[in-house]
């Protein structure tokens, strides 16, 4: 079949950097969700106050660190986790099914490294576990859309849905790869033909283009960022972050590679990897997550230049009093507490806000009081926002920012002029 090199007129270039100063934070090189689970003969009913959460695994660095943050204030709760995609977990939660995979549990073992998970496994029933908390990249109304789903979609009035801290998608290559940047109609081509038909150099191999399933959130959100339907991709279709990890990280002709990953996992893996710049249509050049290859500080998602970002959204069964209610937890408390720290809620205490934030920033996903700017749902352009109460110095001093110009404060007696409200150990607006 004849092909045509499209490269030339859909050629995306690299904005010049934003001058914030960063210094490299210190990264594991391990596979996000391609690490291999330590085995436990353990039944996850015998862990201590199971909640358990079914969705996307481009949340796993987060339900990690969430756990961590949890333990750190002595919680005495077990977020058990099944990886089963962002657009499973909605139907299981609002028609009271089962999910039969395999849960993961999450220690930190390792003195060395106190931020490390080690991934366990335990033995559900054999009917499988209701979850009590479903987790996805996009809302549960979006999965229905691109999914052609119904009911099985839609909450009703006992369901509730919380948007949590955001998340970047990205498009990572191996890091020989000639590129650095794709704009959007570049990845339409890429991903919609698989170097079938059209070719877009030097994603010339059709077996090297690598995504997700129609059912992940990462991929729904990329699909609305390029205009290519999720149920349209070509190339190899792979479950999971660690499989696409994995998939570049084998390729034999590395030029040749793409995948679609998840900042969360595609952070994990910048030795090996690069994270390309994304050019959204309309933009004369691409931008990349950060404010440089090196940099930590989400600062083009936090400001809305990066195209491809969201909320990661919680669904969870509720009361009448619209508080969350357990459905296989040992109780109504545990629940709470679980999708409290997750979603960053503002009722959480001084000290749990402080450590669940923190494990934000660890896990490579955004506050919402660090944001900028905010979208109306995934397919609206972004726009103006200023949290109640920022968090923008936590973050950015947090994520490694050298020249942050942040000023550490006690109390707002310690604040004053343009930043008159101490919040989270730092001076900010308001």
């Amino acid at each position: 079949m004849k092909t045509r090199n499209t490269k030339l007129w859909i050629r995306s270039i690299l904005c010049a950097a934003f001058a914030v100063g960063v210094v490299s934070m210190s990264v594991g090189e391990e596979e996000l969700s391609g690490r291999a689970a330590a085995q436990s003969d353990i039944a996850c009913s015998e862990l201590e106050n199971p909640v358990y959460i079914a969705g996307a695994s481009a949340v796993q660095a987060l339900i990690e660190q969430a756990q961590r943050a949890l333990n750190d204030v002595d919680a005495g709760i077990t977020l058990v986790y099944q990886n089963v995609g962002s657009c499973e977990g909605p139907p299981a939660l609002i028609g009271s099914g089962t999910i039969t995979s395999t849960p993961n549990y999450y220690t930190f073992d390792d003195a060395s490294d106190p931020k490390k998970a080690t991934g366990r496994t335990c033995t559900p029933p054999a009917a499988g576990v209701a979850p009590d908390i479903s987790v996805a990249d996009v809302t549960a109304a979006t999965c229905g859309r691109n999914l052609g789903g119904g009911e099985e979609y839609t909450p009703g009035p006992n369901h509730l849905e919380i948007g949590g801290a955001i998340q970047a998608m990205t498009f990572a290559v191996p890091s020989t790869s000639s590129e650095t940047a794709i704009s959007a109609e570049a990845a339409r081509v890429v991903f919609g033909f698989a170097a079938e038909e059209h070719v877009v150099a030097p994603w010339t191999l059709g077996s090297n283009v690598h995504h997700r399933r129609p059912t992940s959130g990462t991929q729904i959100l990329a699909a609305a960022a390029i205009g290519l339907n999720s149920n349209l991709w070509a190339g190899e279709q792979l479950g999971g972050n660690g499989n696409v990890v994995a998939a570049l990280k084998a390729a034999t002709d590395k030029n040749s590679a793409i995948g679609l990953l998840a900042s969360s996992a595609a952070d994990k893996e910048r030795g090996e990897l690069r994270i390309l710049a994304f050019q959204s249509e309309g933009q004369a050049c691409g931008y990349l997550p950060d404010s440089s290859a090196t940099s930590f500080d989400k600062v083009n998602v936090r400001e809305g230049r990066y195209g491809i970002f969201g909320p990661i959204q919680f669904l969870v069964n509720v009361n009448d009093s619209q508080l969350p209610v357990a459905v296989s937890a040992n109780s109504d408390d545990h629940v709470r507490a679980a999708i409290d720290f997750l979603t960053l809620s503002d009722s959480l205490d001084k000290e749990s806000q402080l450590v669940m934030l923190e494990a934000a920033v660890s896990a490579s996903v955004i506050p919402p009081c660090a944001m900028k700017v905010q979208r109306a749902d995934e397919y609206s352009e972004p726009v103006s926002y200023e949290p109640e109460q920022a968090c923008h110095c936590f973050f950015e001093v947090n994520a490694g920012v050298a020249n942050h110009g942040c000023v550490s404060c006690e109390s707002d007696a310690d604040c004053g002029g343009d930043t008159p409200s101490c919040n989270f150990g730092y001076c900010e607006k308001r």
